[in-house]
């Protein structure tokens, strides 16, 4: 809570406790993590049925332990069998929403409740489809006295034209970092799926604009060499080449040289505070520093969010953002 509004809520993880500094240290997730530690029992299979509803219905499936319904087909009333705990022990409370993504299942897309995959596994592995691609979390608000959850889906923006969050240095920025890297770039990018030996399915991309010296959005950039890299576990079980080739473009896109990080802290009580955004916003950042030989203006998307309590009441409450190597188009400085 800060200033009567929720900022952040999760689950206490670890707890230390040092004896001789007097110290406790406690280590919280937000409410994502349970989505890697529920496995999907039953078999889901989906006919016609928007993304976003599909969605839900596997997190409604997480709200029950359905221990004897393994190979059980969906659409059967969810039930709890007795075993191994109370109904309600794994349900966490979620406001699941009405939204539609306009994007439908095909009958190809099942999930079979015997590969006991996490949920959070599939979902993301759905988020991460070039043709359903979406984004999701757990929303927190304090309202009439009580904390609610709501699990929010959301399809963003292209790009951060629209943005109006806006970050400054010299302003509620405090400090910032950034590094250049080639560590994870790659100007081809091949991805494995299905099968073994001479039948294992293996696609690539193959990003010629970059090779080439070409202008990509606002970069135009020199000719680089090939550089490959792999995603050789997260699509094992994907069998259709086409599904194939559009991870390796994603990866491709996420993955082009050089790989800028910026990280960027801000002072906590200044505007705009840590409850006007969310991890996956789009922001601009306009950084006047005289190391530089002009200003600094770009748009990236907000990653990570840190938040770090002040020990004193003189000391400044802050913030730390990390940001996606994904850019924006550049910020207007008229």
């Amino acid at each position: 809570m800060r200033n009567g509004v929720s900022v952040w809520g999760g689950i206490v993880w670890d707890r230390e406790f040092d004896q001789e500094n007097r110290k406790l240290t406690i280590t919280a997730y937000s409410h994502e993590i349970y989505r890697f530690n529920r496995v999907l029992l039953k078999t889901r299979k989906y006919t016609d049925e928007d993304v976003f509803d599909v969605v839900r219905d596997l997190v409604n499936a997480m709200n029950y332990d359905l221990q004897d319904g393994i190979n059980a087909i969906a659409g059967e009333p969810a039930q709890y069998n007795g075993t191994g705990g109370r109904p309600d022990s794994a349900n966490i409370g979620l406001d699941l929403g009405t939204g539609l993504r306009g994007v439908t299942m095909t009958n190809e897309d099942d999930f079979r409740g015997i590969e006991l995959k996490y949920i959070g596994e599939i979902i993301n592995a759905l988020s991460d489809n070039k043709n359903k691609y979406f984004e999701w979390r757990i929303e927190h608000t304090f309202t009439a006295g009580e904390f609610q959850k709501a699990l929010k889906l959301t399809v963003p923006a292209a790009n951060g034209y629209d943005s109006t969050l806006l970050f400054e240095y010299p302003g509620v920025i405090s400090k910032y970092t950034w590094s250049d890297s080639m560590e994870n770039a790659s100007t081809r990018f091949w991805v494995t799926g299905a099968g073994d030996g001479p039948e294992k399915r293996i696609e690539y991309f193959i990003n010629d604009t970059i090779l080439s010296g070409g202008v990509l959005g606002d970069y135009d950039y020199i000719d680089y060499p090939l550089f490959d890299e792999l995603e050789l576990s997260r699509h094992g079980s994907v069998k259709n080449v086409d599904t194939l080739k559009e991870h390796a473009e994603q990866y491709a896109k996420e993955s082009v040289p050089p790989m800028t990080d910026w990280e960027v802290t801000l002072y906590g009580e200044f505007d705009p505070q840590v409850s006007a955004f969310n991890q996956g916003d789009w922001a601009k950042f306009i950084i006047k520093d005289e190391n530089f030989s002009s200003t600094q203006a770009f748009t990236r998307r907000i990653e990570e969010i840190t938040v770090n309590v002040a020990d004193a009441e003189n000391q400044h409450d802050t913030v730390t953002l990390a940001l996606t190597n994904e850019t924006g188009p550049s910020t207007d400085m008229d």
